[in-house]
């Protein structure tokens, strides 16, 4: 009896913990202001300005899923494109997280080589663009990807931590 009680306890807590994380990241991601970012050195990571972003990039792998079920989020932001003179959708900016995050295999994950880089930190020009057109199916894609055997092998590239 007692072992029960404790493990309904625990499950209870474990929830109840995953739903505040949920809570917390969604309010962060909402508060985020800007993507601007100044690199100092060229084999170092940008840094970025907004603490609401530097928030997820804290998180590293802990906040890939909560970003992966963001891409499909097409409401604007505030935020403006410096490329295009457009806004950024709430997806776009799960995109460049997951991109400062991780590396991603862009050939591998969509079939297609993009050439030019770097747009908004590692992506390269015109992939919000291409991603913009079928989310959905970039965000399956991303997925199959994440939890699947590819990743798990590919080497991890060294990247430096995050520092706010």
């Amino acid at each position: 009896m007692k072992k029960m009680l404790l493990s309904i306890l625990l499950f209870y807590a474990f929830s109840t913990y995953s739903q505040d994380k949920i809570s917390l990241n969604q309010i962060k991601f909402n508060q985020i202001q800007e993507v601007t970012y100044e690199v100092s050195d060229p084999t170092k990571r940008p840094r970025y300005h907004d603490s609401a972003f530097n928030y997820f990039l804290k998180q590293r792998e802990e906040a890939i899923p909560f970003l992966i079920d963001k891409i499909t989020d097409t409401i604007f932001t505030s935020i403006r494109k410096d490329s295009s003179g457009g806004f950024y959708k709430k997806g776009d900016l799960a995109i460049i997280l997951l991109s400062n995050i991780e590396f991603i295999p862009y050939y591998s994950i969509t079939g297609i080589q993009f050439d030019v880089c770097c747009d908004t930190g590692y992506l390269p020009v015109g992939f919000l663009s291409y991603v913009d057109k079928d989310r959905r199916s970039f965000q399956s894609k991303y997925n199959n990807y994440y939890y699947g055997h590819e990743r798990k092998k590919s080497p991890k590239p060294n990247r430096k931590s995050h520092k706010s």
